[in-house]
């Protein structure tokens, strides 16, 4: 977005890329956390452009693949020609680090078992990248284990996890790992289950991770809407 010229402040306008240029105002973004309506992150973010105040929205519409909009939190389905069919998910953006010191998410879209699952909820859904409440695993009573393969032996520095969250809701569980299932992690207390989640350093080599869900104040239910294990 090109501070040059006032146009390119306007709502639709596409973006370029060009050489970095530090004194560029419209080259420059910041992050805004998208929260439920609990005030709790939920995992994406919109892009601010800093020149226009407006935010990068990007669609699968040919026309207008990445351009900068307004902020919003409704679809507009009026059809308007300013502004219409665009929704608040275009604004919506997810980030995967690639390349950092501190490892990768090992655990993602690697195998998953777990002691039970109730119907569709099945144990590969707490490692499919997805936090939200849209895809987790269940199952029924507590006390219910879940597991997942990393299917190479790798050196942890992280877990974390996210379960259901309603608000008010709490869980409490322990994390093991392989291969004598040494305790890694506890959660014991009363803190309400949050969109960000639960994270704990850990120093472990391990190739299987096990968490054993033992308690939900909401009902006898059990669920983990996403689970990472960073590593190298």
């Amino acid at each position: 977005m090109a501070s040059t010229a006032t146009a390119t402040r306007a709502w639709g306008t596409k973006p370029t890329v060009t050489a970095a240029n530090s004194a560029d105002v419209g080259q420059q973004w910041f992050f805004l956390t998208n929260k439920d309506s609990s005030n709790n992150p939920i995992g994406s973010y919109r892009l601010v452009n800093r020149y226009s105040g407006l935010v990068l929205g990007m669609s699968s519409d040919s026309s207008r693949l990445a351009e900068s909009t307004p902020p919003r939190s409704w679809a507009n389905s009026t059809g308007n020609p300013v502004g219409g069919t665009r929704n608040e998910t275009e604004q919506a953006l997810t980030f995967t680090a690639v390349g950092t010191s501190g490892g990768q998410n090992v655990a993602l879209n690697k195998p998953a078992s777990a002691q039970s699952a109730q119907g569709s909820r099945v144990a590969s859904l707490a490692v499919d990248g997805d936090p939200t409440n849209n895809s987790y695993w269940s199952a029924d009573p507590y006390a219910q284990w879940w597991k997942v393969d990393l299917q190479s032996l790798y050196t942890l520095s992280s877990v974390s996890i996210t379960n259901y969250v309603d608000g008010s809701r709490y869980y409490q569980y322990n994390i093991q790992a392989s291969t004598d299932w040494t305790t890694i992690a506890t959660k014991s207390n009363t803190a309400v289950a949050t969109s960000a989640g639960d994270s704990y350093p850990v120093n472990v080599q391990a190739r299987y991770l096990r968490v054993n869900i033992t308690f939900n104040s909401a009902n006898a239910g059990v669920h983990i809407a996403n689970f990472t294990a960073t590593g190298s």
